[in-house]
């Protein structure tokens, strides 16, 4: 039997989830949690659904990666207090990770892009 990716895994229970939930009381009940102290790892399903429903709208909607330039973003954090990241790249993929690490690291979470 064929392995299964664990990023389809990912996708089918985000989907799940999103579903479930609902993405706007998730990113509700994510913005309120992290504004009370939510801490990493994050045992709420809302914040990393709304994380990765920002992610995935942002791979939709930014410019196909073989456009040359750079792309220009609007990240919103959430921890205790709201805090937007403002930048321009062309691998937006990999500055978005390391945004979000960064962030993680100082108990913020992406909610908004």
């Amino acid at each position: 039997m064929p392995r299964i990716p664990q990023q389809i895994i990912r996708e089918v229970l985000m989907a799940k989830w999103a579903e479930e939930i609902g993405p706007e009381a998730a990113r509700a009940k994510a913005i309120s949690d992290l504004q009370a102290g939510a801490v990493p790892p994050w045992r709420q399903t809302e914040i990393g659904l709304t994380s990765y429903l920002v992610r995935k709208r942002l791979r939709e909607e930014l410019p196909e990666p073989d456009r040359e330039g750079e792309r220009l973003y609007f990240l919103g954090f959430q921890g205790l207090r709201a805090v937007v990241k403002v930048g321009s790249t062309g691998v937006p993929e990999r500055q978005f990770d390391k945004y979000e690490t960064q962030a993680r690291n100082l108990g913020y979470a992406l909610v908004d892009g």
